[in-house]
């Protein structure tokens, strides 16, 4: 019975090394880098989505290459014997399209066709037609005016997009320093409430030894008494601030949900250097 609750209290002891996370400003930083982190995802796929509307604009300003292939047979007959029936007919055509921003179409393309008949009369006729084919829009997209616009903005599009994705993920890491800190001042209050507690609890008892040794009467223990509710009562404030400042945390990191969050070690007085020699 005595091995099996040892397992137990070890296994928990595990458990709970492993929920709990030890968090300073640099380790915030790094998990808001190397895990997903919903805001950052949102971000990022604004920024994804202008690239791709860029690159649909930029393609249909590609070159495209293209095939078509026919077949045709037919079993009429002629009814004029100087006017036969060619079948069967078979025909390819291989050409390029290239759509350019003035408003201009270009294609050139090569067909062959082969065709004859089926009695043999004719066979292996072959026509080779070469074009090149120019197409220009005056009237909705005149030289190409409306086609440069959208060009024009797709690219103003995504460079803002750009922009606005590292402004956005700057201030992303901005608050999580900002919370960071707050939990800091957070717990720099809570250990100088404690400390005032401490304070208070001794003064109260104090008080009753004097009011015992009737040097002391009941107002000033009273007064006392109160003091030490006072202290407790900011203790307790500080501590439901601290779980609101975690909560804004895990909110902005979900990997942290559920972790207990500790306080790694920091300097203040380094930290304060720090901040005056950037100011300085």
């Amino acid at each position: 019975m005595k091995r099996k609750l040892s397992l137990a209290l070890v296994l928990l002891s595990i458990n709970a090394l492993a929920s709990t996370i030890t968090i300073d400003e640099n380790s915030l930083i790094n998990i808001s880098k190397n895990t997903s982190v919903p805001q950052l995802d949102k971000i990022r796929a604004t920024m994804l989505l202008a690239e791709s509307q860029s690159g649909e604009a930029n393609d249909a300003l590609g070159v495209e290459v293209y095939g078509v292939y026919n077949s045709i047979r037919t079993k009429e007959k002629a009814i004029i014997a100087q006017i036969p029936v060619f079948s069967p007919i078979t025909q390819y055509q291989v050409g390029i399209k290239k759509n350019f921003k003035y408003g201009l179409q270009a294609n050139i393309y090569t067909t062959i066709d082969n065709r004859g008949t089926e009695n043999g009369t004719y066979e292996n006729i072959y026509t080779t037609t070469q074009a090149l084919e120019l197409n220009l829009d005056l009237w909705k997209d005149a030289f190409g005016r409306v086609t440069k616009r959208k060009l024009e903005n797709v690219e103003l599009v995504t460079k803002q997009s750009k922009i606005q994705a590292d402004i956005n993920e700057k201030v992303f890491r901005l608050t999580l320093r900002r919370i960071y800190w707050s939990l800091v001042a957070n717990q720099e209050k809570i250990n100088i409430s404690k400390n005032l507690y401490k304070t208070a609890l001794k003064q109260a008892k104090d008080a009753r030894k004097r009011k015992a040794n009737s040097i002391a009467d009941a107002s000033e223990v009273a007064r006392y008494e109160s003091q030490v509710a006072a202290r407790n009562g900011s203790v307790l404030l500080l501590g439901f601030e601290k779980e609101n400042i975690l909560k804004q945390l895990r909110t902005m990191l979900p990997d942290l949900s559920t972790k207990d969050i500790q306080l790694g070690k920091y300097s203040l007085n380094k930290t304060l250097f720090e901040v005056l020699a950037c100011t300085s």
